[in-house]
């Protein structure tokens, strides 16, 4: 597939012009699909559920019945489920790092490898965070 890109001053700013033959009709939706999935938290301080792209999720991190979320701008949420219940995240590429963490793969700054063949990984806001060898292969080869 090719994409042809032109930017024009004209346009709104925060509107994304798309034009594509009638062919591509289902992989613009879901593309489109893609970039506005919102997800429901629960800021407890309030008690109120937000909408939040999935895009802004940093990491999830367990905590009883409920799940912490970090979103890239470091406020904290909750969100209802454990861990594994998430696992359907994993299509936006939040993936399961060890077994209390999960992390979302767009927000990697850089990772390496350590002694005993974890994975580390650095984010965007420069939170480490360690992923177990059970893990490693496979975000290894979801990021090469």
């Amino acid at each position: 597939m090719k994409f042809n890109v032109n930017f024009n001053n004209h346009f709104n700013k925060d509107v994304i012009h798309l034009e594509s033959h009638e062919i591509n009709k289902e992989f613009v939706h879901d593309l489109i699909n893609f970039f506005e999935t919102k997800i429901t938290l629960i800021d407890i301080k309030s008690n109120k559920s937000i909408k939040v792209s999935v895009n802004h999720i940093e990491s999830i991190e367990s905590f009883t019945h409920l799940s912490k979320v970090i979103l890239v701008d470091n406020s904290l949420f909750y969100i209802k489920g454990r861990i594994k219940e998430l696992k359907y995240l994993t299509k936006y590429k939040i993936v399961k790092i060890n077994n209390t963490q999960m992390f979302n793969l767009r927000h990697i700054n850089q990772f390496s490898s350590d002694k005993s063949s974890r994975l580390l990984i650095q984010s965007n806001s420069n939170k480490k965070y360690i992923v177990s060898r059970y893990y490693s292969k496979e975000i290894k080869e979801m990021l090469l």
